[in-house]
């Protein structure tokens, strides 16, 4: 037997070789293709066992479920044991409210010494008179002198007065202070 050889032209070989390139291309896809499949595939097997592993997790054991009480039969001794606990509870805060100090009373002025010079102007405050002055920031003019403000709040004060007055009657101190600055004494 004889072998022919045919020789091919140079765009058949070409023609070949472009060929084969495609067919290793499209193997090489497919393989890529299959294993991207298998590794889905996989990935949603891990994800369903994933989802069953919580849904039993989630699931208490039957041995660790609490058992059912029986309902009880006397109402009326639980009715009176929890009345009478309301009673007692209630002594309790009662017997603590009244032995609570009261609150201290506010250490605000109601009007400010700085807000009614805002409020008339410097004018109108210059020719109020003293009693005026007092008077309009709720202050008795009677029961206030200008040295006691002085040793209160002036310069070279008294502070422990000062200190004294502010624990024991901190609206009076309070008071008193806007008067001093209102006056114009306040550490003058």
């Amino acid at each position: 037997m004889s072998t022919t050889t045919i020789e091919k032209t140079p765009q058949e070989q070409q023609a070949d070789a472009l060929t084969a390139q495609n067919v290793a291309a499209l193997a090489a896809a497919l393989t890529e293709q299959q294993a991207t499949e298998a590794a889905a595939r996989q990935a949603v097997v891990a994800a369903q066992q994933a989802a069953q592993r919580l849904s039993d997790l989630s699931k208490p054991p039957a041995s660790t479920l609490p058992e059912v009480q029986a309902v009880p039969s006397d109402y009326e001794a639980l009715y009176k044991a929890q009345r009478d606990e309301n009673e007692r509870l209630q002594a309790v805060i009662t017997a603590t409210r009244s032995s609570v100090t009261p609150a201290p009373q506010s250490a605000k002025a109601p009007v400010s010494a700085e807000r009614l010079r805002s409020t008339l102007g410097p004018l109108t405050l210059l020719r109020m008179s003293r009693a005026e002055k007092l008077q309009s920031i709720g202050v008795d003019p009677a029961s206030v002198t200008d040295d006691g403000l002085h040793k209160l709040f002036g310069r070279g004060n008294d502070g422990k007065a000062a200190a004294e007055l502010s624990k024991v009657n901190p609206g009076r101190y309070a008071l008193l202070r806007e008067a001093a600055d209102l006056l114009r004494l306040y550490a003058a």
